[in-house]
């Protein structure tokens, strides 16, 4: 099927828009320099963008983002004969350079502007191959009523007349005598030491390629008389093209190269292999060592379990992850072999991936997203992440409630494959907690925000339930990345750890085998959070046969129930400014200290309620969330059932 133009052009505007929206949120320091103008924004995308995102160097993305600014509505500022651009006039107020050289309150400045941008700034910024035919042609259209011979005075060489006092001083362009001399001047100077030879349209080239040796050889011998049949060649192949360069410039623009040019043979470019549709490409962080990494690890053994091939492409979230699982390490690579895409990451990183990449990995693919979110809205500044994908998982009820919200793709509620295989035996012993002491555990991820994990609470609670100092408990609070939370925060967990003996506070990256290991030396796992997507960690403890305490909000109420978890009691609260992205107007839940503390008393002293909840969390998690359960889910919905 042949593409109709203006569905094509509908989708340029299209992915614009969503690199613009996605660029903008992600990129608070350009927004800064920029002092939050969108059209000064849009100028650095277009000039300085396409650098780190090559889905901006993309010819239709660079030529339909050009085309938006050219058609800006400022006030008119008209040179001559000419309009100084939108473009233009938003470069000189962005660039300090340029605003201090050029006073475009004066006719010279604005000349000497329009100069510069049409001689050297849209070269400079690689942008001559997006000026239209259109405006091209405008600045070679001859200034009303002063023709000149063969040759007219343009328009443009009237500007580049008013931005030269020197040249305006000695030549007076309203005369035909002068306005022939600075056609010559322009012909034979002008045009290369400005730069605007480079903005010649081909039938201007031509048109000078055809007059100007005529012209110059009018010009040296005086005027005299009409030339002889052949004197103009003659003096063409001798004298004029050693004293003229112009001339061999202005024949290769016009197409009538001096000299014969060699052709490369094209090579017939090689046919892409066809899209198989028995599997799917596994898009994500897939080597990073945190819980958004894991969604793509536990992803492609739900789809192992199913017998369903997969290609996995890792998408680097950043320095500050380690990037040391190897799980997947064999199937990773460049390729993207299947018809469908199944984007394990978050919203705002497969709009990152966007604005990177472009459209080539989502093209002609159903395309999924497998998003995390842990609030209960969705913010309406992420709204267009949504037009990427064709439909959206959501990995709980609650975060489904979420994305149902917003109107236009269809969402479904997925659960994840939850694993516990290979977990170290020895973290005990090696944290030296002697038998007998019953082991409350928290974790959380400095990146996963401080505030929303919540450990201070976990500190409070066990501090409160066991005020003694002698009872034989202890607390090991599991941090990671905890400087990415700040150094206040990080701050204040450490001094509360401090004032117990029996807190042990431990920051660092664990394997995948030592963090299951630490969740299965815990006699109870303590997740006070105030809010959770889906709560990985929680169910991985449920599946090792551990008692829970956890807030009785948001994801993991999907498998929290009264009767495999301990359910903290909570209030609803707006979030803070500044305490988690994007949660501008949103609530999440404040944990009761005083009832997670009444838990802790409970479990400890109550061995067959802490029994009864152990055995089924875990009989719910093994029933759910199974990676051969959760692969034939994703087998019926992907219609790839063997």
């Amino acid at each position: 099927m042949i593409a109709n133009p203006a569905d094509t052009d509908h989708q340029t505007k299209q992915r614009l828009a969503q690199t613009r929206q996605t660029l903008w949120m992600l990129r608070p320091d350009v927004r800064s320099v920029c002092a939050n103008d969108r059209s000064r924004f849009d100028l650095w995308m277009l000039t300085q963008g396409p650098e780190e995102y090559p889905a901006l160097a993309e010819p239709a993305m660079i030529r339909e983002l050009y085309r938006e600014l050219s058609a800006q509505h400022t006030p008119r500022l008209i040179v001559g004969s000419l309009a100084v651009p939108p473009l233009a006039l938003l470069i000189w107020r962005s660039r300090s350079d340029l605003s201090g050289i050029f006073d475009v309150n004066r006719p010279e400045g604005a000349a000497a502007l329009l100069v510069w941008f049409y001689g050297c700034g849209l070269r400079e910024l690689g942008l001559l191959e997006f000026i239209s035919a259109e405006d091209l042609a405008l600045l070679h259209q001859p200034v009303d009523g002063r023709q000149s011979g063969a040759i007219p005075l343009s328009k443009l060489m009237e500007v580049v007349w008013l931005a030269r006092s020197d040249l305006k001083a000695a030549i007076d362009i309203t005369q035909p005598a002068g306005a022939s001399e600075f056609i010559r001047w322009y012909l034979v100077h002008g045009l290369i030491e400005t730069g605007l030879i480079d903005v010649l349209d081909v039938n201007s080239a031509q048109h000078l390629a055809a007059q100007a040796p005529r012209f110059l050889y009018e010009h040296e011998t005086g005027w005299a008389q009409e030339p002889a049949p052949g004197a103009v060649q003659s003096w063409l192949k001798g004298e004029g093209l050693k004293r003229y360069p112009l001339f061999e410039m202005l024949f290769r623009l016009a197409g009538h190269s001096v000299e014969a040019e060699i052709e490369a043979p094209a090579v017939k470019p090689a046919r892409p292999a066809p899209l198989r549709h028995d599997g799917v490409n596994l898009i994500g962080h897939a080597r990073s060592e945190f819980g958004v990494g894991e969604d793509v690890r536990e992803a492609a053994r739900a789809l192992t379990a199913a017998g369903i091939p997969f290609a996995v492409v890792d998408i680097p979230p950043g320095s500050a992850i380690g990037q040391g699982d190897r799980l997947l390490e064999q199937q990773i690579g460049d390729r993207l072999p299947f018809g469908t895409n199944l984007l394990c990451m978050t919203a705002m990183e497969t709009a990152r991936l966007h604005a990177d990449r472009g459209d080539p990995i989502f093209q002609g693919r159903r395309t999924i997203g497998f998003w995390p979110w842990e609030l209960p809205q969705w913010p309406d500044a992420w709204r267009h992440c949504f037009d990427l994908v064709d439909e959206v998982w959501a990995s709980s009820r609650f975060t489904y409630s979420a994305y149902r919200a917003v109107v236009g793709r269809k969402v479904r509620h997925m659960p994840m494959t939850v694993t516990v295989a290979g977990a170290a035996s020895d973290i005990r012993s090696r944290l030296s907690i002697r038998d007998g002491v019953f082991m409350f555990a928290c974790a959380f991820d400095g990146l996963s925000g401080m505030s929303r994990k919540n450990p201070l609470a976990a500190v409070a609670a066990f501090r409160s339930a066991f005020p003694a100092g002698d009872e034989p408990v202890t607390l090991v609070v599991k941090g990671m990345r905890a400087a990415a939370a700040g150094e206040d925060a990080f701050g204040q967990l450490e001094q509360a750890c401090r004032q117990d003996p029996r807190i042990r506070l431990i920051d660092g990256t664990l394997s995948r085998s030592d963090m299951l290991g630490l969740l299965q030396a815990a006699d109870c796992f303590v997740s006070l959070h105030r809010a959770e997507g889906f709560g990985r960690c929680i169910a991985e403890a449920m599946l090792l046969g551990k008692p829970v305490i956890v807030t009785g909000y948001s994801g993991n109420m999907d498998f929290t129930l009264p009767g495999t978890a301990a359910l903290v009691d909570h209030d609803c609260r707006p979030v803070e400014a500044g305490e988690y992205p994007y949660a501008e107007g949103m609530i999440w839940a404040e944990p009761d200290i005083a009832h997670a503390a009444w838990w802790m008393r409970q479990l400890l002293l109550e061995p067959g309620k802490r029994n009864r909840l152990a055995l089924a969390g875990q009989g719910l998690i093994q029933q759910t969330y199974a990676a051969n359960i959760v692969g034939d889910i994703y087998a019926d919905i992907l219609g790839l059932r063997c």
